[in-house]
């Protein structure tokens, strides 16, 4: 769902309905990510305490959103710039499509091998 928001960044002819669009995808995108992140950490436990466990959960969201805005922007504006920001977008939502491709065919095969 990322990767569907950058795409629709990416489109040439930006509108601000096209942004506000982009913009509820991305969110709805939030929406089923967040939890996901805390189920995933959550069985990291493996006997340690829970607070522990959600303590190295947001600092690692905190290193990542820092870090990720940080370069993200910084990349974005230099290629903005140099009038590729539609570059940007395309190249983000590669990433994210092709990403969620692989996680959906590794589970696949997976599910096969079971």
């Amino acid at each position: 769902m990322f990767g569907l928001s950058f795409l629709l960044l990416a489109l040439p002819g930006a509108s601000i309905a096209l942004t506000f669009l982009a913009v509820g995808v991305f969110a709805v995108a939030e929406m089923v990510f967040s939890p996901m992140v805390s189920t995933a950490y959550a069985q990291l436990g493996d006997g340690r305490p829970m607070a522990e466990v959600f303590n190295f959960r947001q600092v690692s969201a905190t290193l990542g959103e820092s870090l990720g805005g940080f370069t993200g922007g910084a990349l974005f504006t230099t290629l903005f710039q140099h009038r590729l920001g539609s570059a940007y977008w395309a190249g983000t939502a590669l990433v994210g499509l092709t990403t969620a491709a692989a996680t959906v065919a590794f589970h696949r095969r997976r599910a096969a091998r079971r």
